[in-house]
């Protein structure tokens, strides 16, 4: 095998991928690895989410923080993992400091009890195990972010139970599933007129699957059954029925998967991914919910 590998980057190198209202965003990668000699040497990727204001002016700190989260989100479709915010430092004309007759504006730590480092955990992953990577947005990060966010604005309370379910690790998976078919129900009635008064959790979750046909089938008609059986069992409605069977408990985990890569990709929908590229985002996390 090779007796010798070399890696040449550009450490710290910033590319734009897009601007929301007053705001610029960019990302600024690094690679670390051990300085001395070791028989695994471990490469790590951290990034940075630089925010920068586009007019010269001061941007509130619940704009930025508004900002994180939602690009936080957008990461965590993007990879398939839940993302965590390790630290946040601010740079502001207000502070600054003169050294040898010249100006210097040192970064500001930013407290915030909303990110919370202490249970973070690293997990490693692949470009090929992503849904998704920044090569992927194909030139058009711009309109995909603006897109994301003005979802975000839109869908706020779906997301704010979806993502704040899939953030908790350990969450009983009887728990997830409800805040999953929760955040299903809302995203429907929001996204389609028609079904702003409907009742039928078999119905909703049927427009669903058939907003999302073309890329692949996750549930049969009877299984459509099961999930409704089910969220009645987990929301305490007697199933009076001994017809009406639920999910067995090694069956909840499958299920519950395939329902978040139909939400994800129900809303990946109208991002402006050209269609090759979304058919490909598609299938790859309708394949991995499948698995």
């Amino acid at each position: 095998g090779p007796k010798e590998v070399r890696f040449v980057c550009t450490p710290g190198s910033k590319k734009s991928i897009g601007t929301i209202g007053n705001m610029s965003l960019a990302l600024r990668a690094f690679a670390t690895m051990p300085l001395f000699p070791s028989k695994n040497v471990s490469i790590v990727q951290e990034a940075e989410l630089v925010i920068e204001s586009t007019n010269a002016t001061e941007i509130s700190f619940e704009e930025i923080r508004s900002t994180i989260l939602t690009f936080r989100d957008f990461l965590t479709v993007a990879t398939g993992l839940h993302i965590s915010v390790q630290s946040i430092a601010g740079f502001t004309d207000s502070n600054k400091e003169e050294f040898d007759g010249k100006t210097f504006h040192p970064e500001v730590v930013i407290h915030d009890r909303g990110f919370e480092t202490d249970g973070f955990q690293e997990a490693s992953t692949r470009p090929n195990f992503m849904n998704f990577t920044f090569n992927e947005l194909a030139g058009n990060s711009d309109t995909i972010l603006k897109n994301w966010f003005q979802a975000s604005e839109k869908f706020k309370d779906v997301f704010n139970v979806y993502f704040s379910t899939l953030a908790v690790p350990n969450l009983n998976l009887r728990n997830k599933f409800i805040g999953i078919i929760s955040a299903i129900e809302g995203l429907m009635r929001i996204s389609d007129p028609s079904l702003r008064t409907e009742r039928s959790l078999a119905t909703i979750i049927t427009a669903l699957q058939d907003l999302i046909k073309q890329y692949g089938i996750l549930f049969a008609s009877n299984e459509i059954e099961l999930l409704v059986n089910t969220r009645d069992k987990f929301a305490h409605i007697e199933l009076t029925d001994p017809t009406r069977k639920p999910l067995d408990d090694y069956q909840l985990y499958d299920a519950t998967a395939k329902l978040c890569a139909m939400l994800e990709i129900a809303v990946l929908c109208d991002l402006g991914f050209d269609a090759q590229t979304l058919t490909n985002i598609a299938q790859r996390k309708i394949a991995e919910a499948k698995r």
